[in-house]
Order: structure tokens, then sequence, then C-alpha cells
């Protein structure tokens, strides 16, 4: 389940983060930091997983928002989950020790107080469907973390107090202080030893944030903010170098490998179709030379010319290809909007398709070449044939 912080505004004056991204669908902002917001999907849809953490059977034919809103979380301390056992500790995670601390007097109470939902123009939200919370109940938990039991005693021993086990090599201390979504890619499927860092840092110990995520308002900001990060980095030691990710183009990148790759395919598909399409032309235009002979004949008789007979299957060629292109643009055009209305229902996005007069010309004179070009062969097999045997033929 998604379990996210949002910023708190600073400045009464200005909305904040909520107010300008989200609208209120039932209940009311959070006052509170034990106060919790539930967002929702642009339907008000929701995953099954987030109704079942919260105790909601996704299997109702209709869940109504009363049903969600005074629904309570329990957040439990560090010194109510771990139970020290001498230098080591372990979690109390068996089905009575869980009732024991949701209805005993442990942690502190969360309420959901309202749900909201992205406004219509917010095409990408920062919180993710699921339960986000102020980010003063963040700082709460931090700092009850730091001076909890467990902490103060893994910070003196050189053990892990979980297994007391000794610890791995300080090797991978440089690896611990990324965010683990990040370290996962980096090493791939590659085992990581438990180290000490990472051990307090799963227990809370650690204030300084590991990363800093930053959302551009456009392109245009992300350039500059990625200039600055590059001027920055220039000149300095490894150390004092600020590592980033440039997720928008790496995502850019793969999205360009996937649409060329699918280019590919479908030019291979046109490909194949314009040269089906030549041959069906060229079948069709020696059945007409076949069926016609004995005209051939008779207007070779009559003085007519070798490129002549070519030059009139040629013609015949080109008005069937016009009119193929006319009657192609004619229907592509009529089908445009209709495209356009099921894409921007699907996917949001208008007017994706937009073809201008070029796109028509060029289509139309590309029917028409294709058209001529399939038609070359049997027009010089109509335009050698022999008049005398050309009018023998019945």
């Amino acid at each position: 389940m998604n379990f996210t912080a949002y910023p708190e505004n600073r400045d009464p004056d200005t909305p904040g983060y909520l107010e300008s991204n989200f609208d209120l669908v039932a209940g009311s902002l959070p006052v509170e930091p034990t106060d919790l917001l539930l967002i929702v999907g642009r339907n008000n849809r929701l995953s099954k997983e987030v109704l079942q953490a919260i105790g909601i059977d996704y299997e109702r034919e209709r869940i109504d928002f009363g049903d969600i809103l005074g629904l309570e979380i329990k957040a439990i301390y560090n010194d109510d989950f771990y139970v020290r056992n001498g230098m080591r500790f372990s979690p109390r995670t068996s089905l009575s020790d869980l009732i024991e601390l949701y209805y005993g007097d442990y942690g502190i109470t969360l309420r959901i107080v309202g749900i909201i939902r992205p406004k219509k123009h917010i095409e990408f939200s920062v919180l993710d469907e699921g339960i986000t919370y102020s980010d003063r109940l963040a700082q709460m938990f931090i700092e009850n973390a730091r001076q909890s039991e467990i902490v103060r005693t893994q910070k003196d021993l050189y053990i892990n107090v979980f297994t007391g086990e000794q610890f791995a090599s300080d090797l991978f201390n440089v690896l611990s202080v990324i965010p683990p979504d990040i370290t996962a890619r980096l090493v791939g499927g590659i085992s990581l030893p438990v180290t000490k860092r990472n051990t307090l840092q799963k227990l809370g110990a650690f204030e300084t944030p590991v990363s800093v995520v930053l959302y551009p308002k456009d392109f245009k900001s992300k350039e500059k903010i990625l200039q600055h990060l590059d001027a920055w980095n220039e000149g300095k030691a490894e150390n004092e170098r600020v590592v980033y990710i440039d997720l928008a183009s790496t995502i850019s990148r793969l999205l360009d490998g996937v649409l060329n790759a699918s280019t590919l395919v479908l030019l291979s598909f046109a490909a194949i179709s314009l040269v089906v399409s030549l041959i069906m032309v060229g079948i069709i235009t020696f059945i007409s030379v076949t069926e016609r002979t004995k005209e051939i004949g008779i207007l070779r008789a009559l003085g007519a010319r070798k490129k002549d007979i070519g030059a009139v299957f040629n013609a015949e060629n080109f008005v069937i290809g016009s009119f193929s292109g006319v009657i192609g643009v004619a229907i592509g055009s009529l089908l445009v909007p209709a495209m356009n209305s099921v894409i921007e229902s699907l996917t949001g996005l208008a007017n994706v398709a937009c073809p201008d007069l070029i796109h028509f010309f060029g289509l139309s004179g590309a029917t028409i070449l294709l058209t001529v070009i399939g038609g070359l062969i049997p027009s010089r097999i109509a335009a050698s044939k022999d008049p005398v045997e050309a009018l023998r033929t019945e």
C-alpha cells in the first residue's frame, strides 16, 4: 500500500500543495498531524490492496465514502514493537501481540479525515493512490525512533541486534545510503550483506535525507536544473559531486527505443503491403492486356506506335491511382475526428491525429506512382505484341 507524506503549507497566504493539486471529495482537510487523507483515482478508483489494508471488503458492489471516513490506523513506536531479550531484539508479530498493540495504550492512533482526488488539469500526481500523511507526523516518528532503546543499543554495538551476528564489511556503506529502489536497479539481483548503517536506517535512526526528488514544472525547468547540477559537479572531487538520475530522460529513451522498434515493425508490414500492391496492380493490368489483345492489334494496324500502346495502359493506371488516392484520403479525413475522439476518451490527449494538406498530397502522389510502376511491365508487354498475332486473337 502506498503510504507517503505530503508537504505542509508553510505560507498561510498562498494555497498549499493539497489545495492546488487535489479536490476534496469527502470529509475535510487535515488539521492535526494524526489526520490522514485517502487519495483516490480519476474515477474514484482504489486498488484492492489499499482497501484490504484499511479493512474494507473490496468485493462489495458499492463502497460509500462514509464507510472510509473515520477509519483508524495504529502507528506503533519502536519501543512498543521491539522487545529486548538480552542483547537482541525481536519484533512483536504474533496475532495476540498485534491485537494487544492495536487495542492497548501503544503508539498513536491515526484517523482518515478526508478523501481527495487529483484535479482534472493535473496529468501526473506526485502522490499515488493510497494513504497520505503530514510531514509533521514523519518528523515525530523520526525523533521518537532516534531516541528509542533499540536504536541506542544498535549504535553502541557492532553486532546485529536482530540476529546477534557480526555485521558485514563497511565496503557496502556507499550502497546503503542510496535509496533501496535505486540500489536494486544498480546491482540487479545481487544480495547485499546487512550493514550497521542500513540496519539503523530501517529503524529510522537517520534524520538526514539520503535523496531529494525534484519535480520540474516543465521540460525547460528540467533542463535548467540539469545544467545547474552539471555546473556544480564540474571540477569537484568524486565524493563532492551530486549524483543524480534523470528519470524523465531515462523513460524517454526507453520509450524512444520501443517506438523505434514499433516503427520498424510497421514499416516492414507497410513494405510487404507495397510489394503485394505492386504485384496485384501488375496482375490486373496484365489481365487487361490479355483481354484486349485484339484491340491492341487493331490500334497497331491503324498506325499506333508501340509507345502509344504503352501510354494507353500507363494512362489507365494513372487514372486508377488518382481515384484510389482521392478515395483513401477522403475516407481517412472522415475517420480522423472519430479516431481523435476515441484516443481522447482513452488517454486524455486531444487532437493526436492532425494530418495536413502536405500529407494528403504526398499520399495521393505515392498511390499514383506505385500504380504506374506496378503497370509498367504489363504495358511493355502490350506494346511489344505483334499486330498480326494480336488481330488473330479471339
